[in-house]
């Protein structure tokens, strides 16, 4: 699934960029964001733009430096449909923070896009 990978690694780039509006290009229309902000349902761009928008200035506030993650698993649910699970490490100036991701991303024209995003604690920040 080197799609999805890529995919990540774009996704990744873009918060790492700052980049509301790379990162919401990776989004399906509508979509769902389980995450800090509360569980929220997305269907509109401008809105979700507007979400990553504050995110973006909070972790510059935060002083983020960049991001890295795994991918624990891939699985496919149906053909144009799969699960995929990642761990996070986002390193601030001072510290890192790690946590999980589950994704379901459907596969459109535009190739892999993320339909859901359910962000969950994995481990202690670490100092």
């Amino acid at each position: 699934m080197e799609e999805i990978k890529t995919l990540l690694q774009s996704y990744g780039q873009a918060f790492d960029d700052k980049d509301a509006v790379a990162i919401s290009t990776k989004y399906t229309m509508p979509c769902a964001i389980s995450d800090a902000d509360g569980a929220l349902v997305f269907s509109e761009g401008a809105a979700l733009i507007e979400k990553f928008d504050r995110n973006c200035k909070r972790l510059t506030e935060q002083g983020h430096q960049y991001s890295e993650f795994v991918i624990s698993e891939i699985r496919q649910l149906g053909r144009n449909v799969a699960k995929v699970d990642v761990g996070w490490r986002v390193y601030f100036s001072d510290m890192s923070s790690e946590f999980r991701c589950l994704y379901i991303m459907h596969k459109t024209d535009l190739g892999w896009r993320i339909f859901s995003a359910q962000l969950y604690a994995e481990a202690h920040s670490k100092g």
